[in-house]
């Protein structure tokens, strides 16, 4: 009751009682992506790791590691970009109601950093329930306002200074502006944007140009973070946590101690050992052996259908004459093709290599992006 007040208007799903929280329940709600885990446990320190009691699904007390649930967390391709690690109430009654866990949950807050998650509150040692009260209602509404979190902790800080636990909420935070997003916090989705309709206007009568980015495709190969910790874990990049997940940096060295072409040809061999486990073909298939652009068609041919949502397939449908993308795979260029078009391709000449690139202006002088042919 007290994390569905301190949320206010912030819509939620709620696991709690009867068995519904487990370790498997959460993780599988956790799937479908969300902003902000708010996890209300009892925890402890055993030889100093800590343990976080979860439910088995006959409600009873099932004390997972630390190491594990952070594992469980990291496993997700979309993780939360905000835990909150609230402490159950062990000891007292009424305003003397507070926890007994010695700051156990807290502990875990270091560790889902290094996982990748953006911010992480915990409390740094027993706190009363009522100081969590106080706290935890002017942190949402403040994180509400601009999604900058340190300035949200701030605030919430000052509202419970003349209480004896004030210090207690202790915040993990690995972003280098402080903002968790940069739309108004949890905006009301049932409010329109008032320059909706001009954009739609925009769209059917061509006037609108798709820029499509390598996140497109996160759904389906993980995200570029998940790439990079896998690479720097693998190969050992010697920097410091916070650039573990940057894609560029860990490729940057790897080019350097394994040749320039080797991160070219690791995330070839990634994405491909990806689009096979979603395919999952005969072993000695033609398909099995087929390469990565071969893959990519394969699946996208497999999920473009009259009515279908999948996103390149509905921007593939628009009435459009100019597609800018950074998506590493021909997934566009194949809807184009599977939506009747006969899409060109042209490289931007970013580097002396891409220059020596035949262009289509320099094939066709005459040639002039359409809807038929993009």
């Amino acid at each position: 009751a007290r994390a569905r007040e301190s949320l206010g208007q912030v819509s939620i799903t709620e696991l709690a009682g009867g068995g519904k929280a487990t370790r498997n329940a959460i993780l599988e709600e956790l799937r479908g992506g969300y902003d902000v885990l708010y996890l209300v446990a009892h925890g402890k320190l055993a030889s100093g790791r800590p343990v976080v009691f979860l439910e088995t699904p006959e409600g009873t007390a099932d004390p997972v590691p630390g190491e594990q649930f952070v594992a469980d967390i990291n496993s997700l391709q979309q993780r939360p970009a905000l835990i909150v690690l609230a402490s159950c109430q062990s000891a007292g009654q009424g305003e003397d109601a507070s926890s007994r866990d010695e700051g156990a949950l807290a502990a875990l807050g270091p560790r889902l950093a290094a996982a990748g998650i953006p911010a992480v509150i915990g409390m740094q040692g027993n706190v009363s329930m009522e100081t969590v009260v106080q706290f935890m209602p002017v942190f949402f509404r403040e994180l509400q306002r601009d999604g900058v979190i340190d300035r949200a902790m701030s605030v919430a800080r000052g509202a419970v200074s003349s209480r004896a636990d004030w210090w207690t909420p202790v915040l993990f935070m690995r972003l280098k502006s402080g903002r968790l997003w940069y739309a108004p916090g949890f905006g009301d989705r049932r409010v329109s944007m008032e320059k909706w309709p001009g954009l739609l206007a925009n769209i059917e009568s061509g006037r609108c140009t798709p820029i499509i980015g390598p996140g497109l495709l996160e759904t389906l190969i993980g995200t570029r973070r998940e790439i990079a910790q896998r690479w720097a874990e693998t190969y050992h990049f010697p920097m410091a946590p916070h650039q573990r997940d940057d894609l560029a940096q860990v490729a940057q060295y790897l080019a350097v101690q394994q040749g320039e072409l080797f991160p070219r040809d690791e995330l070839t061999r990634y994405l491909r050992g990806q689009m096979l486990q979603l395919l999952q073909p005969a072993p000695g298939s033609p398909q099995s052996r087929a390469t990565l652009d071969e893959l990519f068609t394969t699946l996208g041919k497999q999920r473009w259908q009259a009515g279908s949502d999948e996103p390149h397939w509905v921007l593939a449908n628009l009435p459009l004459p100019i597609y800018v993308t950074t998506d590493p795979s021909s997934m566009i260029e194949e809807a184009l093709r599977a939506a009747g078009k006969q899409p060109e391709i042209a490289l931007c000449p970013w580097n002396d290599r891409m220059e020596l690139a035949p262009s289509i202006f320099e094939r066709d002088p005459d040639y002039e992006p359409s809807v038929e042919r993009p």
